[in-house]
């Protein structure tokens, strides 16, 4: 059987397919969420479940075709979050504490969107939704501003909760201008794995998407360190074994940099490899633990569809490139 997720998505590829102002990046509720996902039935406990997130993305809210009024802000592609919902409820509420300025969309099991920016006398958005259907629920935060990408949480509740009970006390508020570095601390953006000598299927791969606000060069790193990526991590690579080398790659269509943290916090970068302009970065003997990796873009405000990959083997990005 055909989902109603699947069929909305056949209608939006025909409509785009007509010459018309198509846009480059859509809210697509096919792709992973970047956050994770839940389960959730009528009279969960403890309420309201919360979820971290940081806001933002690149895709044009407020220029969407088809959203309703209040849907605003940037958004990335992927969900945020998605929720399986089942049992009778009243209502269903979504809203998102930080200290910046964010939005928020959720789209419902049956295709409806539901958008708002403002609520509860703060900078926070709240979404109600009155007799929730069963079944899933995509949620992104967008940020109100375009390049904000702001530490946020997620709540949801059938109580009455909103921003202003739920004051935000992460860390820092956001990820700009590099003022807080790369930050291994942080949840990595799409992931983690644990990986050990001789794995296969051999190279790994995961998909992710370069770029950020942190200016990587302007940090007291080695030379080689450069571009822009993200405050928090990429991906968490959790690492057992022995091995002469562990080498992390990427491809993509575009220009993209590379930043590992080993086991030891020592910093191993690299900027173009193998004859393209994707990154390589290899490590002899390997440590056991934690590798954390920011793959980041040569260009400011360039945020590109990519594959980071990790092998034991003689692979580079050019046995492996990505189209545009």
């Amino acid at each position: 059987m055909i989902s109603r997720k699947h069929v909305l998505f056949v209608l939006v590829v025909v409509v785009l397919l007509i010459p018309s102002a198509a846009f480059a990046q859509d809210l697509n509720f096919n792709l992973e969420p970047t956050f994770g996902e839940t389960s959730l039935s009528a009279g969960f406990v403890p309420d309201p479940f919360e979820v971290d997130i940081v806001s933002g993305g690149s895709v044009e809210v407020f220029a969407q075709p088809g959203l309703p009024s209040g849907c605003t802000g940037y958004a990335a592609e992927a969900p945020d979050f998605s929720l399986f919902w089942e049992g009778d409820s009243s209502n269903l509420r979504f809203f998102v504490s930080s200290n910046g300025d964010t939005t928020l969309i959720v789209n419902d099991p049956a295709t409806d969107w539901f958008c708002d920016d403002d609520s509860d006398g703060t900078l926070n958005p709240t979404v109600d939704i009155a007799n929730p259907l069963a079944g899933r629920y995509d949620i992104w935060v967008g940020s109100f501003s375009e390049g904000d990408f702001i530490n946020s949480t997620l709540y949801i509740t059938e109580l009455d909760f909103g921003p202003s009970d739920f004051p935000f006390e992460g860390g820092s508020d956001d990820f700009n201008g590099g003022m807080g570095g790369l930050d291994f601390n942080l949840e990595p953006n799409f992931g983690e794995a644990e990986l050990a000598a001789g794995f296969l299927p051999d190279p790994f791969e995961v998909e992710l998407v370069s770029g950020g606000d942190v200016a990587v060069f302007t940090l007291d790193l080695p030379s080689g360190c450069t571009g822009y990526a993200t405050e928090a991590p990429d991906f968490s690579l959790f690492w057992e074994g022995d091995s002469s080398e562990l080498r992390f790659f990427v491809s993509s269509g575009g220009d993209t940099t590379l930043i590992v943290n080993d086991p030891a916090t020592d910093w191993f970068c690299n900027d173009d490899s193998d004859g393209t302009l994707n990154p390589t970065v290899s490590i002899e003997d390997p440590l056991e633990g934690r590798y954390d990796i920011w793959v980041g873009s040569f260009s400011s405000d360039d945020f590109l569809d990519a594959v980071l990959y990790v092998t034991e083997l003689d692979f580079g990005p050019s046995d492996f490139p990505m189209g545009n």
